[in-house]
Order: structure tokens, then sequence, then C-alpha cells
């Protein structure tokens, strides 16, 4: 007889769903077919499952639509008091760092190209002028130094 309590973890992105209980780790379409997959997973599992996930963006939705229709448990939760629990609970819950050195790599190329560069410099120093904070302003600048340099390898023969 189902007992004990178990929380099963979704990640809910645009394509897939990644399901995680314990160690065991599983992907799902998201869509019709990774839905019921996911449902008759758990439905067969010799416990209580309570799934929680993150609200992301309307992906979340079909989801819990489907869950909720063969009466499994669901919570919506937001990240960080997730990572709120697991910090008070004692567990280790590691940042995502595969990212960080190259946000530190944008965020430097920003400032040389904030103080250097003639066109980024003066777009800086125009926000920074209508009252924009610092980091504000040096935000605008990396995404704006992004749009340049994905214009820069796109095919464009008019980009020179």
């Amino acid at each position: 007889m189902k007992e004990a309590l178990v929380y099963l973890g979704v990640d809910i992105a645009k394509s897939y769903l990644d399901a995680a209980i314990g160690d065991g780790k599983c992907r799902f379409a998201n869509e019709a077919l990774g839905h019921r997959q996911l449902s008759t997973g758990i439905k067969q599992m010799e416990m209580l499952v309570q799934v929680i996930c993150e609200p992301g963006g309307g992906y979340e939705r079909a989801q819990v639509r489907a869950l909720v229709g063969v009466q499994l448990k669901i919570s919506l939760v937001a990240a960080n008091r997730v990572r709120q629990f697991a910090r008070a609970a004692g567990i280790f819950w590691p940042r995502p760092i595969a990212w960080m050195p190259r946000c530190c790599a944008l965020l430097e190329s920003a400032l040389v190209a904030a103080r250097h560069n003639p066109i980024l410099r003066a777009f800086y120093l125009r926000l920074r002028a209508a009252g924009k904070p610092a980091k504000l302003a040096l935000t605008a600048t990396m995404r704006k130094l992004l749009i340049v340099l994905n214009s820069a390898l796109k095919p464009d023969p008019t980009y020179a």
C-alpha cells in the first residue's frame, strides 16, 4: 500500500521535462506523449508521489493539466523557495556555474567596450546621462554588444 510520501522534481523546459526522484533521472518530451509517460510512471510507483516543479513561462501548464487529470498531486514552487528549503535541510544545492565564466567574459568585454568603443561608449554615457544606474547601463551595453557580435556572425554581406 502507498504510505510514504516522496517528492519528484520536474524541470520543465519548452521541449522537454527532466524528472528526478532520488538518484533516478528521466527525460520526457514536453508534449502529450511525454506527459502520459511521466504520469504512467508516477502511477506505477509503490509510494505516494508529490510532483514539484517551478512555474516557467507557461511551459508547465499542459503538464499540470495532465497530472491533475490523472489525480496526481502537483505543486508549483518558486525556484528560490526550493533552494531555501534545501539549504535549511542541509542539502547541498549547487548553483549553475557553466555560465559564470561566460558572464564574466561578457561583463569584462562590455566594460572595455563602454570605455574604448566610440559607439558603445556613447550608448553607455547616454544611458547614464538619462539617470540610469551604472549596472543597468552596463547590462544594456552587454546586450548591445551581444547583438553586434551575433550580427557579425550572420552571413550578411551588408554587415562590415
